[in-house]
């Protein structure tokens, strides 16, 4: 009945009702955008620190050089002797000298009063 006197009054007064198909573009664009800003979140919360953490320690790699104390990704700690291009031999003991890949280098050794707290 509703319906019935919705139709009588668009037609009386000449307002067409709006069609199933109409304006197209703006669906779509109203239909993705849950899309765009899952991949925004995403970047935000994923890529970024990700790509900023890498940076990070790329810079650190660059600036290392012999006599710096640092750690191994396997726990290993020792003391650069040499820089090669892609490794560095440690020495980690009187000794006894180890070589290592570049990669394998996860950080600067803390220093004696804060490796014992």
């Amino acid at each position: 009945m509703l319906w019935t006197f919705v139709g009588y009054v668009q037609n009386q007064t000449g307002l067409q009702p709006p069609t199933p198909g109409g304006n197209g573009a703006l669906r779509f664009l109203l239909s993705i955008l849950p899309l765009i800003f899952f991949f925004v979140i995403a970047y935000v919360f994923l890529i970024l620190p990700t790509q900023r953490q890498q940076k990070k320690h790329r810079q650190l790699l660059a600036n290392l050089k012999v006599g710096d104390r640092v750690v191994t990704n396997s726990g290993i700690y020792g003391t650069i002797v040499k820089v090669g291009e892609k490794t560095f031999k440690l020495r980690v003991a009187d000794k006894v000298v180890i070589t290592v890949e570049k990669s394998a280098i996860t950080g600067l050794q803390p220093a004696e009063s804060e490796a014992e707290v």
